[in-house]
This record gives structure tokens, sequence and C-alpha cells, in this order.
């Protein structure tokens, strides 16, 4: 059965949803460096959407949306380097969608993964990384407990702007999104209650729009 929906992003809800999940911080293991080339293998348990930083030896997890995601394991032959000639990605179990949103080697040295759940309840997620061709060294920092970057100036944990948004701000603390991101946030949270609550399939989201309040016909 297909349904058509109205969706009305809530972009003060999402931005106060958001403000109570904090980052996860998490310091890779590190063995059997491979030199000029190397390979990390994550895997994270996510309810609904979130997103992965990897940043020299360590990564940061944000909850987009749904339950707190949470860390499995983080295991790298070595640190994410500065430069790199070539850089693969490849989503290795989920029931969801995993997909790279930022290569390194264009996100000052900052790759970012993001993974949605389509279902209830969560379901763990493993993926690999690798690259190959590393120049110029690597972060030892990483990121800090407070998620912001020890060294470096990765983009990635900035809200940069869209056409028609302000200036960037960033994540943690004080937060803002782009009104683009609060009705990505609508679209996903309407299909996945629509199939977990009704269980309706394959929805189709017709119009979306950022404001105060919410319609669904």
């Amino acid at each position: 059965m297909k349904r058509s929906l109205k969706c009305l992003a809530l972009t003060t809800v999402v931005l106060a949803a958001q403000a109570q999940v904090a980052d996860q911080i998490q310091r890779a293991t590190i063995s059997g460096s491979r030199g000029t080339s190397g390979k990390c293998t994550i895997e994270v348990r996510v309810d609904i959407s979130a997103e992965v930083d990897v940043y020299g030896d360590s990564g940061r997890l944000r909850t987009v949306a749904g339950q707190p995601a949470t860390w499995t394991r983080m295991e790298c032959t070595d640190a994410l380097p500065y430069s790199m000639s070539d850089f693969r990605f490849r989503g290795i179990d989920g029931r969801g969608n995993v997909k790279l949103v930022q290569d390194p080697r264009n996100n000052n040295a900052t790759a970012v993964i993001r993974i949605d759940d389509p279902r209830a309840g969560s379901d763990g997620y493993t993926f690999e990384i690798e690259w190959s061709g590393a120049s110029g060294g690597a972060p030892t920092g990483g990121f800090s407990t407070s998620g912001v970057p020890t060294s470096g100036f990765p983009t990635s944990g900035y809200d940069l702007p869209r056409s028609g948004t302000s200036s960037a701000t960033r994540r943690g603390g004080s937060r803002t999104i782009s009104s683009e991101g609060a009705i990505d946030l609508c679209r996903t949270e309407v299909r996945t209650r629509g199939e977990r609550d009704y269980s309706l399939r394959n929805i189709d989201i017709t119009a979306a729009a950022a404001g105060t309040a919410s319609t669904a016909r």
C-alpha cells in the first residue's frame, strides 16, 4: 500500500532533541601498522539515524535521530592520515543504509559516514574504511571528550552553511541545524513510524517545509 504524507518539520523540537544526546568519542585500537596504507573496522549500534566521524586515531558518534547511538568497536591498523592518494569505504553489516558522505581527502582529513536504520529498535552496523598512499603523517590527538578535534580543523564537526542558511555553528552545547537537515530528519521519522506503528510501506512524502507545527494527511 502506498500512502502520501505531507510533513512539516519541527525545527525547534529537533534542535532540543539533538542537544540532549552527547557525542560519543571512541579511541581506536591500533595494531599491525601497514605503512602508507591502512584500514579501520568500525561497529556501532544505531536507532533511526547517526553519523560517524573518523579523524586520526579516534571517532565521534553523533545521534541524529532516535535513541542514543553507541560504539561497539573501532579497530585500525594506523591512524587515518592527513593526506592519502586513495580512499575506499565498504559497508559490511546492518539492515539499513550506510554511506560515505564526506571523503577525508576533501574534508580536512575527516571521514564522515551516515547510517539510517529503517526499523524499530537499534541494530548493529559494521563498515570499513581503507586508504593507501598516505603522506604528511596523521593526527594523534583525535577528538577530545568535548567532541572538538585537538589538532587540525576538520569541518565535519560543524554545521556548514548551505544556500539560504546562516553561517556554521559547532555541534555540541549550542547547536544549529539547517532547514534542509530538519526536513531530512522529519522524512526519516515519518517513514520509520509509519512502518513501525501502522504497517505502511513505500510511504511517499510529497511535500516538506520548515515551520513550527506539523500535519499529516
